[in-house]
């Protein structure tokens, strides 16, 4: 009755410390989500010839791929999510020079595991990648490692999310859309990683990007300050600042012009902001949680700018412990 299932979702039914082998008798299924506590796929994962997303939840700890996922010409979209912390898929490394490219490959999670140069090597097999998120591994120093890892070959990418990596650089492609930096995915935890943030000089290339609409940073940067270069963002539409230790925030009036939705979050030495926000006219939702006391006073400031230029749409929305306030 079951052969013919083309969907199964069993994210929510923790199948323990192996994987099903009945599913891969499903030779029909398009998509597949899984939980269960393993730390690689089994070969045989390559009978589901018509997979196009697989999705798989693990407790901690990165999942290995067989080499036969590469004969999975129709499978797209593949997802590991981390109960415990980040994790990443690992190609295995072996002939790493002469395998063939991964073609189908659209969405994608990535292990920096065991070096960053293999990892570097290893995205050169995915050139038609259009969504990545890089999780950086437990195993390898940033201090071995002495370089730029280069993204900006990948001329599909359009989004990119970079978690837990220690002061490594990258240079970007320019059609890049999406970008999110951080040093964790929750802010527990990013006080222990101070030494792994980057210098708010080197979000100098990242404002150069002219097609970035979107850009979150959780803890990537460390300073007191950020001052903005003229011209800034041209096409940003959404920023997020979180986590950070900026005092000091400015920007000029030709900064991303056509900005729609600010977030700052867990900001909170953030005393300064820049003025000329309240000079965008497409602004339309300001959002500040658990920042300085003298932000949410700019952001008001910023409010009653708006509404002196005949916007009288913008929404802030201020939290404060426990306690939000939604301003309109």
């Amino acid at each position: 009755m079951f052969k013919l299932l083309r969907v199964l979702d069993l994210g929510k039914l923790c199948l323990g410390s192996y994987f099903p082998r009945e599913v891969v008798l499903l030779v029909h299924l398009r998509y597949l989500t899984i939980q269960c506590y393993i730390n690689s796929i089994p070969s045989s994962i390559a009978n589901l010839s018509r997979l196009e997303t697989f999705i798989i939840k693990v407790y901690d700890g990165n999942v290995g791929l067989p080499d036969t996922i590469r004969s999975m010409k129709k499978l797209r979209h593949l997802y590991v999510e981390g109960i415990l912390s980040p994790v990443a898929f690992s190609l295995s490394s072996d002939d790493l020079e002469v395998s063939q490219d991964i073609y189908h490959f659209e969405t994608f999670t990535l292990a920096v595991d065991p070096s960053p140069q293999i990892f570097q090597k290893t995205l050169t097999k995915l050139p038609s990648i259009r969504r990545l998120k890089c999780v950086g591994g437990r195993r390898y120093s940033a201090e071995s490692f002495d370089g730029i890892i280069k993204l900006d070959f990948l001329s599909q990418l359009e989004s990119l999310k970079v978690v837990s990596f220690q002061r490594v650089e990258f240079a970007f492609p320019l059609n890049l859309r999406k970008l999110t930096l951080s040093i964790l995915d929750g802010p527990g935890l990013l006080a222990r990683f101070e030494q792994n943030k980057l210098p708010w000089n080197k979000i100098s290339a990242i404002a150069e990007l002219p097609n970035l609409e979107v850009l979150k940073l959780s803890g990537a940067f460390v300073g007191e300050t950020w001052e903005m270069g003229e011209g800034a963002f041209p096409k940003l539409r959404f920023l997020k600042l979180a986590y950070l230790d900026i005092v000091r925030w400015t920007a000029s009036c030709d900064d991303f012009p056509p900005l729609q939705k600010l977030v700052l979050e867990g900001c909170s030495k953030l005393e300064e902001v820049p003025s000329c926000l309240g000079d965008i006219p497409t602004i339309e939702v300001i959002e500040v949680k658990w920042c300085h006391k003298s932000t949410a006073s700019l952001v008001k400031q910023i409010q009653e700018q708006q509404m002196d230029m005949g916007n009288e749409c913008l929404k802030i929305f201020i939290q404060e412990n426990f306690k939000i306030w939604a301003i309109s």
